[in-house]
């Protein structure tokens, strides 16, 4: 999917729980030295992501806006990484064993080929650019080193956080100049908007829906791509990874 948009998103590492190792320094906090409600916002809703498990109903347009293809998915952070996706459907068919295969390493290796947007920002340089009485919107740099999706000088992140619950409201991705990407394709417009809704009062607001598009061109030939997806049915779960002691950065999960 990422590379039908050109640019990827989301966000920090995994930290691995030292029990028994009080000797080894503690692993340094990704968000310190950020504002306060913008770090209060991406804890929580780092804390509650990986207990949510969801259905993915996923629309792909071409350049002309026509469906491309549809998918219904399921996301279970419960089991394993391997079946943590479900394919449910394609363009109205349920999947054969060898498309459910196909689907799962897709996922794998798409988390594998990116760094998430939460790895590219730097928080502890957010800056209020709109202080409402019920949000307040961050921009939020991003680094250089070792970003060749989301370059500083070409894309801009605004975070908007609700003031009362400090929980994330959106995340808008906004290409602000064409850039080539290794010299054979020039992206001419790009951005994702990620919407959190709450479903359950109790705990932070979850990711809903993101609105993503690109255009531009391969070889000098136009493309021009968009997607709709949409989150529902959510369901609390534990996560499998707790089992393990294994913990996933603040940042790290912040992504599309």
């Amino acid at each position: 999917m990422h590379k039908i948009l050109f640019i990827g998103l989301a966000v920090v590492g995994l930290w691995t729980s030292r029990a028994g190792a009080a000797d080894e320094a503690a692993e340094p906090d990704p968000l310190q030295g950020a504002p306060a409600p913008l770090a209060a916002a991406i804890r929580k809703y780092a804390e509650d992501t990986q207990r949510w498990a969801f259905t993915q109903h996923t629309l792909v347009y071409d350049k002309n806006g026509k469906l491309k293809e549809e998918r219904r998915s399921r996301f279970d952070p419960s089991v394993g990484p391997e079946e943590r996706w479900t394919l449910l459907e394609r363009d109205g068919k349920a999947p054969d064993d060898s498309a459910q295969r196909k689907f799962r390493r897709e996922r794998a290796k798409q988390r594998l080929d990116r760094s998430s947007l939460g790895e590219l920002l730097e928080v502890k340089r957010a800056a209020v650019v709109a202080d409402e009485p019920a949000a307040i919107t961050y921009e939020v740099p991003l680094r250089s080193e070792g970003n060749w999706r989301l370059p500083p000088d070409k894309f801009t992140v605004l975070i908007r956080v609700a003031r009362q619950k400090e929980t994330l409201e959106s995340v808008d991705v906004k290409l602000r100049a064409p850039m080539r990407v290794k010299l054979v394709a020039k992206i001419k417009r790009g951005g994702a908007l990620l919407t959190f809704t709450a479903v359950d009062d109790k705990h932070a607001a979850p990711l809903t829906e993101i609105k993503a598009d690109g255009a531009g061109s391969i070889f000098f030939v136009p493309v021009s791509a968009s997607y709709d997806l949409t989150r529902s049915d959510f369901k609390r779960v534990k996560p499998w990874d707790e089992r393990f002691g294994v913990k996933i950065g603040p940042l790290k999960v912040l992504d599309y």
